[in-house]
């Protein structure tokens, strides 16, 4: 009876293991290890989804960005794999867009930060909007500023929040022009 028992125990341990093991390749492979670059060429944003927090007063934080930093945001959307793929053209964008290194050191007093990220939350690409000097933030390094880091959210924000960011956007850029 002690041997049945074992066998059936050694048997259930066995299963448990099996399924444990299978849980976490299902897991790697709805995650899969692809860069931001590869599933943007592929086409394919069932695994992808776009995370934006705005802060109306702006606050202080370090690169790479802690998620914890964001608890006190103002404004926070979710956009699923659906909606990024009727812009994936504009997403593009992102890859081909030239990253030239901000050569200043800057503070980042953010009032906007996005990242495209997998479903269990593995970071493909991170923007936080602004430095010093109109310097923003891609992956944690400081670079110069493109339109396509604005314009990429602009389409998934409601209009009240879509103005505010244009008003800050040209504020912005009207005080890098005159330093």
């Amino acid at each position: 009876m002690r041997v049945i028992k074992r066998i059936l125990l050694g048997l259930l341990i066995l299963f448990l293991l099996a399924l444990t093991g299978l849980a976490g390749f299902i897991v790697c492979e709805i995650d899969g290890l692809q860069s931001f670059s590869e599933i943007i060429e592929s086409g394919d944003f069932s695994h992808m989804r776009l995370t934006i927090y705005i802060a109306y007063s702006d606050f202080s934080i370090q690169m790479p960005a802690n998620p914890d930093i964001f608890k006190n945001y103002d404004y926070k959307i979710t956009i699923d794999d659906s909606n990024l793929e009727l812009y994936k053209d504009s997403i593009n964008q992102l890859i081909t867009e030239p990253l030239i290194p901000y050569e200043q050191k800057t503070r980042l007093d953010c009032h906007i930060y996005y990242v495209f990220e997998t479903p269990i939350h593995r970071k493909l690409y991170e923007v936080a909007l602004w430095g010093s000097g109109g310097s923003i933030y891609v992956n944690g390094i400081a670079v110069k500023e493109a339109d396509i880091y604005y314009d990429i959210i602009l389409p998934f924000l409601p209009q009240d929040e879509a103005d505010y960011f244009k008003a800050l956007i040209s504020e912005i850029k009207q005080e890098t022009s005159q330093n």
